[in-house]
């Protein structure tokens, strides 16, 4: 029979937390990407009204990256909160480290489908569109 693993609780906060620095990483990497991609001027505006609505679906990208940054940053919190207690209740400490790591990953995958939804749909305006490449916006 293997020997049980016995998980080190200061080494398992550890990498969550080195887990949810990536993910907070990457979420302001999407972040900082979008609005790049809005302020920048070499591409084709679309002259459609409802083609360029689908720019709001930034805000509520933005809202969703947000909110994955926040939770990361409750991971952090966790995490400092389980080295500086005297006696740190492992069983609690890693309940709120799941629940806000698993929040962290819900909304940056949320937010990603939606600016994955709105890439798609420039996508096929710029490939189906008949706009002149002289009309930049």
């Amino acid at each position: 029979m293997p020997p049980a693993v016995v998980l080190d609780p200061k080494a398992a906060f550890e990498a969550a937390a080195s887990y949810s620095q990536t993910l907070t990483g990457w979420a302001l990497l999407v972040l900082g990407g979008s609005v790049l991609a809005l302020l920048q001027r070499a591409y084709m505006r679309p002259e459609s009204t409802i083609v360029r609505s689908t720019y709001l679906l930034f805000v509520l990208g933005w809202g969703f990256l947000a909110r994955s940054i926040y939770y990361g940053t409750r991971v952090q919190g966790a995490l400092l909160g389980f080295l500086f207690q005297l006696k740190p209740d492992f069983v609690a400490s890693r309940k709120a480290l799941n629940s806000d790591l698993l929040f962290q990953v819900q909304y940056l995958e949320y937010g990603l489908l939606v600016f994955g939804l709105w890439l798609a749909v420039y996508l096929a305006w710029w490939i189906f569109t008949k706009q002149n490449l002289g009309s930049k916006g």
